[in-house]
């Protein structure tokens, strides 16, 4: 059950990276008892009761987004470089989207330290994320940006403790059902719309909308999931119309 880092070994593992000796060097190890081993980065644990690897985040703040390797601090270090506001800023990776925890106090409205986290201004995001995309590929940039008040620390280092970031709120909004008989079609249309957006926001833990959830993870996940939950509310159209 004790944390650590998930190695893997076997007949099938490479001997090393293509012309990247140093990168080699860092991965690849000699075990004493296990041989040759490559350092993944993950970190894990064995779950005891079912004997699963649980996979419990990275340990180089590396991160992998639809396929690609992702270095959050690059991302840091311009956010806090070239973007005036903020001050600190720790990029994460949850559910399938990379989030931006940023301490940028002029950000923050009067008496908002009882609300934290909570999603910095849209509009200063959008020119935040144009930014970013003149520097760096689309999947490296963060689709939704959390203003916080400060960070927990590590003890001994005095760094930003990754395991302890702050827990995002969810919506909580009712899903409004499909229209009544006695509602026109532009009603009906209406009411839908709004039903496949709150269920939209649920799956993806969000309060965004449809200009951005897309960006969320609308193309991977958003249409399986919500094919079961969206049966016999005629709001498929709804749904596909952005693909």
């Amino acid at each position: 059950g004790e944390a650590g880092e998930l190695c893997i070994g076997g007949c099938h593992l490479a001997k090393g990276y293509r012309n990247q000796p140093q990168a080699t060097a860092e991965r690849f190890i000699e075990h004493p008892n296990f041989g040759r081993l490559y350092r993944t980065g993950d970190r894990c644990r064995i779950a005891p009761d079912t004997g699963q690897v649980e996979f419990l985040g990275r340990l180089d703040a590396q991160f992998k987004v639809r396929g690609h390797r992702v270095e959050a601090q690059g991302i840091e270090s311009f956010l806090q470089d070239f973007i005036e506001e903020i001050d600190t800023a720790v990029v994460d990776y949850r559910n399938d989207e990379l989030i931006a925890f940023i301490i940028a106090p002029a950000q923050l409205p009067s008496n908002s330290k009882s609300h934290l986290p909570m999603p910095a201004p849209e509009n200063w995001v959008r020119s935040i994320q144009i930014k970013l995309r003149q520097q760096f590929p689309d999947h490296a940039v963060p689709s939704r940006f959390f203003l916080v008040s400060e960070f927990v620390l590590k003890p001994l280092s005095g760094k930003i403790d990754r395991q302890q970031l702050p827990v995002l709120p969810r919506y909580e909004g009712p899903v409004t059902t499909a229209g009544t008989p006695h509602q026109n079609d532009a009603e009906i249309e209406s009411t839908q719309n709004e039903g496949v957006l709150n269920i939209c926001r649920e799956i993806l833990g969000s309060t965004l909308g449809w200009t951005m959830i897309l960006s969320v993870g609308g193309r991977t996940r958003l249409p399986w999931q919500s094919l079961r939950r969206l049966y016999g509310k005629r709001a498929f159209k709804s749904l596909f119309a952005i693909y």
